[in-house]
């Protein structure tokens, strides 16, 4: 569906809704880090629900987050090791309403350690990705990154795409022209490298 405002020659105001078919889709959970931080783990928690992971953690600095939230935290491993057999230290982290965890600063010491994440937040899955506080050692190039995605001529061929919005074209002998633009900037750590390779 969608709605126009104006007279097409100061501007062209378009609304677009999804079809229904594309907003009740429920996808498998996912909340994947970039292949560059090396995830220690990582794990998903459906809306109203838990999930939990054991791991072994290693003495230093940690990140955690959720990429779909936007939420984060710092996570220090310091002090004693936990001997074999001893007790199994448990964090728990809870994804709030909006880009927020209950807490941004968890410790525990080296050893096996359980995380639980709760998803207290508004959207239907939040996940937690933990990697080591090591990004600036790392040199990102294009294979480091997620997997490569797919471009606006690749969709407009898929079969889904086609079926779900084929109709909705500019007739033919009409033309659209673009008045404004809006700009993000985006301070992308290496982009430059990244853009010259």
């Amino acid at each position: 569906d969608a709605e126009t405002e104006g007279d097409l020659k100061d501007t062209l105001e378009v609304t677009f809704a999804l079809p229904q078919e594309v907003e009740r889709t429920r996808m498998n959970p996912g909340c994947a880090a970039p292949r560059a931080l090396k995830p220690q783990f990582q794990m998903v928690a459906k809306q109203g629900s838990s999930n939990e992971i054991t791991d072994t953690l290693v003495a230093g600095l940690y990140r955690y987050y959720c990429p779909l939230t936007l939420a984060a935290g710092k996570l220090t491993v310091d002090g004693d090791p936990i001997p074999p057999g001893g007790p199994l230290q448990v964090l728990e982290i809870r994804q709030l309403v909006g880009p927020l965890f209950d807490s941004d600063a968890l410790s525990c010491r080296p050893g096996p350690v359980t995380v639980r994440l709760f998803n207290d937040g508004e959207l239907y899955i939040s996940g937690i990705n933990v990697h080591r506080d090591a990004i600036k050692d790392v040199k990102l190039t294009p294979e480091l990154l997620d997997a490569p995605r797919l471009s606006a001529l690749a969709v407009l061929h898929l079969k889904m795409f086609q079926r779900l919005f084929g109709e909705e074209v500019v007739s033919q002998g009409h033309t659209l022209a673009v008045r404004s633009m809006t700009v993000l900037f985006m301070d992308v750590m290496e982009s430059t490298a990244l853009y010259e390779a």
